[in-house]
């Protein structure tokens, strides 16, 4: 069982730093912001294309960082805040999955 646990957590880990740091270069957080907006509105804003959009944005409300109010509408939970740069710069720093890095 132990042996299970450690794959799921090294597994889900790197997929949760990954969808992090796609998330930090799109600017995701900053642009769904603390109103419910849809996936598509994100992508075009993104310049990205809204199905792949929406699953990563799905894939943040998994991780706590968003909540989806509907299929396909989407807002910052106060977690997803340490991810803008209205953040304080030493918690940004202290990131790995920092754009600067």
């Amino acid at each position: 069982m132990a042996e299970r646990n450690l794959i799921v957590r090294l597994t889900f880990g790197t997929m949760a730093a990954q969808t992090l740091r796609a998330a930090i270069r799109l600017k995701v957080m900053e642009l769904v912001g603390d109103t419910p907006r849809r996936a598509a509105d994100v992508a075009a804003d993104a310049g990205a294309e809204p199905q792949p959009m929406t699953r990563l944005l799905r894939a943040l409300a998994g991780l706590g960082l968003l909540r989806e109010h509907s299929p396909d509408s989407f807002s910052a939970t106060p977690q997803a805040h340490f991810w803008t740069p209205a953040a304080p710069a030493r918690s940004r720093r202290s990131s790995p999955c920092s754009p600067s890095r």
